[in-house]
């Protein structure tokens, strides 16, 4: 594959695991919303703090893939735009 072909796949393909990390990501803070709906504000069920907890670590970890893969699409663009500017 050529170097344009290589850089469109790479896009492509970075492209389709933002929309995936994204969904997972939406995913993961609907469950914490969820949770925290169903847990007492005042007086949590006796496994409610660990549900939280649990969800949200979930959705902590989304967000930082979700994050990463906009840093390297991020990057592959710069990269592409300075490799342009020097041809």
């Amino acid at each position: 594959m050529d170097e344009g072909g290589s850089y469109s796949a790479r896009l492509a393909l970075l492209r389709e695991e933002l929309v995936k990390t994204g969904l997972e990501r939406k995913a993961a803070i609907a469950e914490f919303d969820c949770i925290i709906r169903e847990v007492p504000g005042m007086l949590p069920a006796p496994d409610g703090s660990l549900r939280i907890h649990q969800a949200h670590a979930r959705m902590v970890r989304a967000e930082d893939a979700h994050i990463q893969l906009l840093k390297r699409y991020a990057d592959l663009l710069i990269e592409q735009s300075k490799k342009l500017r020097r041809d």
